[in-house]
């Protein structure tokens, strides 16, 4: 039973300090989606447009199309920034990712009926929403250094 608990308390402490893999909720790393291939994540995209925007299979394909196209040409950038070491290169290759998604952007726009546009704009700002809610965090604690008691 001793040498049971060790190696449970081992292999925790060995999960718990691997590095770039954060647990969220339902014990799933950040970084899986990482895992998936330029196809899978194109068709995995198009998946939740089509049920979030009502595609038709027509959209649907040329959306993966797209989103296929960013992929392939974003995933060599990115490989690129992970060695980068100024911050003037990790701009420029942002920037370069900014051309290819306003790109995809404007491909997957076009193909939009006025109504799945409405939707897809409120999709954007949803997202939007949440990540800056994210990355604020929720109540943040109060200064200590600000001692307005009045």
């Amino acid at each position: 039973m001793l040498t049971f608990g060790l190696v449970a308390a081992l292999a925790t402490g060995l999960n718990a300090q691997t590095p770039g893999t954060a647990t969220v909720p339902g014990g799933v790393h950040q970084n899986q989606k990482e895992q998936l291939s330029p196809a899978e994540r194109a068709k995995k995209g198009a998946e939740i447009a089509e049920q979030k925007l009502a595609l038709t299979n027509d959209q649907k394909m040329k959306w993966e199309a797209a989103a296929l196209q960013r992929a392939i040409a974003n995933d060599p950038i990115r490989e690129k920034m992970k060695g980068c070491t100024t911050p003037q290169e990790r701009k420029d290759y942002h920037s370069q990712m900014k051309v290819n998604g306003k790109k995809y952007t404007t491909t997957v726009v076009a193909l939009l009926t006025t109504d799945q546009k409405t939707k897809y704009e409120q999709m954007k700002k949803d997202r939007k929403a949440k990540k800056h809610k994210m990355h604020r965090g929720a109540e943040r604690m109060p200064d200590p250094k600000n001692n307005d008691q009045k």
